[in-house]
């Protein structure tokens, strides 16, 4: 897979990475470009140096996101399950 396969940008008013494939139709290297993408926002977000609780509450607010309601309840109830205090909004 060679660099010049990838284009990434970065939008500057909504801070969002995104990226997109040239010229492949291999779905192993658009689950590698996605990878890359996720662990470089996740990168960003442990720079802006947040606390461990602070990550619990992304965490949970990025499971409200989802679209399949079972994992988004199963991921809530282990980051509650993990603190000892609930988390508040």
């Amino acid at each position: 897979m060679r660099q010049e396969e990838f284009q990434f940008s970065r939008f500057q008013s909504s801070s969002t990475l995104c990226f997109n494939m040239k010229n492949s139709n291999n779905r192993n290297e658009k689950d590698l470009a996605e990878s890359v993408v996720c662990r470089e926002i996740t990168q960003e977000i442990v720079r802006f140096g947040v606390s461990q609780d602070q990550l619990r509450k992304i965490i949970k607010l990025l499971a409200f996101e989802l679209d399949d309601n079972s994992m988004m309840k199963e991921i809530c109830n282990a980051i509650e399950g993990s603190n000892k205090t609930k988390l508040t909004f």
